[in-house]
């Protein structure tokens, strides 16, 4: 059961009564008026002064909570994850107030857990705001979040109105925004009092087009025309741009933003609470080691593109493996998917001694990414990945994405095994979606309805 448009804008009505909402052609469109993050306040008066904004809220959402009322994290008992929620689908908003609040379900989280959002809310500050309220608000969990592509695009109008004209200006809003609303975007451990405790890593991140699908060069020779909206509404002033076929992907951008995520930090804080679990005779049969859950939006490796299906492979088997409709798309995608430098990012957290075993007591890591919009489930060389989206309405029509997404749970502490295991999904739209006659079905269907939308208009 999915939430109407209509139900849903009554309960944001009656939850944020000075939200204002429109829906058109199923676009979540939500006042301006909403967005009064701290940096967009200084935006729109020219303050340079950041501390000269605090202590006023106009916003039409309340602050929640604030770091300072953290949640007890040391008695989190589960940890659940989802990606691209791109809210700004009217579809994909009431699926979540569906979820959050008229018709919760074993997979909703709870005061006791937490939850993984791993980018794309939306490019628009006003409706992050709102999400990620209904997020705190109504599941009343820890909520831990990165941001997408699409929360670093700037224009349309109220990035104008607010005065935001850079992309990491607008990810300095976000941030600020999420340390307004309490929701986290620094790794903490989670479960500490329980039996097996975990540590959440966030990963800021982008794309440097080292994911490249190899000899596929002559399916992205006009990569410089794609229409790639990050091309338009992204702007990183501070860096130049790539020349060669990677043309207008920044340079630098990727390590610029891996490094701010204090990585040696983590590795001594995670480190250390394996010394300790050691020392205090845990591991040997009371406890086992703290788990690890790094998080991106981008692509960590090759494996984890939509189109890479044996895992053991070296070698991108290019006949076989775009042997759907579109292989141009996936090819450029691979360009913009993410990056390997994510990969030896948290693979340099957990020192080289913890190696996997069979047994109970064994280190377990979890990577959860997002952006592709296409499911994945597996493990590859010691870490399990996985990618559990909402995507966009149209996918989960066309089984690119599950029509029955829901909250995937993925750790629970109060275990002693810790992970919750899941089926292994490499290419969804194939092993449950119908496959490639189902998907050139689709397909068909979709472009003649886009078409007839289109003369109707």
């Amino acid at each position: 059961v999915i939430a109407s448009h209509g139900e849903t804008s009554a309960f944001l009505t009656k939850k944020f009564p000075r939200v204002r909402i429109n829906d058109f052609g199923g676009r979540l469109e939500i006042g301006c008026s909403i967005c009064r993050t701290v940096g967009a306040r200084r935006a729109q008066r020219g303050d340079d002064d950041v501390s000269s904004s605090k202590g006023r809220n106009n916003s039409a959402i309340p602050n929640i909570r604030s770091k300072e009322e953290d949640d007890d994290l040391d008695r989190i008992q589960r940890v659940y994850a989802i990606s691209d929620l791109h809210t700004d689908n009217m579809p994909n908003f009431s699926w979540l107030s569906d979820r959050c609040t008229l018709h919760k379900t074993d997979h909703t989280p709870g005061s006791s857990d937490a939850l993984i959002v791993a980018g794309d809310i939306s490019h628009e500050l006003s409706t992050l705001e709102l999400t990620l309220s209904v997020l705190v608000s109504e599941l009343d969990c820890a909520v831990f979040f990165v941001p997408g592509n699409h929360e670093a695009w700037i224009g349309g109008r109220e990035m104008d109105e607010i005065g935001l004209t850079t992309s990491l200006e607008k990810l300095s809003a976000v941030q600020e925004l999420c340390d307004k609303l309490g929701v986290y975007t620094s790794y903490k451990q989670l479960g500490k009092k329980n039996m097996s405790p975990v540590w959440v890593v966030p990963i800021n991140s982008w794309y440097d087009g080292s994911l490249t699908l190899p000899g596929c060069e002559d399916l992205t020779s006009d990569f410089k025309h794609w229409p790639w909206v990050d091309f338009r509404r992204c702007e990183w002033p501070f860096l130049p741009e790539k020349n060669g076929n990677n043309g207008k992907i920044p340079v630098g951008l990727t390590e610029h933003l891996l490094e701010g995520n204090s990585i040696r930090e983590v590795q001594s804080d995670f480190r250390g609470s394996v010394k300790e679990a050691q020392a205090s005779g845990q591991y040997n049969g009371i406890s086992r080691l703290p788990g690890l859950i790094s998080f991106s939006h981008f692509l960590p490796n090759q494996q984890t593109l939509p189109d890479w299906k044996d895992l053991e492979s070296d070698v991108f088997l290019r006949d076989q493996w775009l042997d759907h409709p579109v292989p141009e798309v996936s090819a450029k995608f691979s360009k913009v998917a993410g990056s390997n430098l994510i990969d030896r990012q948290i693979r340099s957290i957990a020192p080289d001694s913890l190696k996997l075993h069979e047994d109970c007591n064994s280190f377990r890591h979890i990577h959860v990414f997002g952006h592709s919009h296409r499911p994945k489930d597996f493990e590859f060389r010691g870490i399990r990945y996985i990618h559990n989206p909402l995507g966009k309405p149209i996918e989960r029509e066309m089984n690119l994405a599950s029509p029955k997404v829901d909250f995937q749970l993925i750790w629970d502490t109060t275990t002693e095994e810790g992970e919750v295991k899941g089926e292994q999904i490499i290419r969804y739209w194939e092993e449950k979606g119908g496959g490639l006659e189902a998907l050139r079905e689709n397909m068909s269907k979709n472009k003649w309805r886009r078409r007839g939308n289109s003369k109707a208009r």
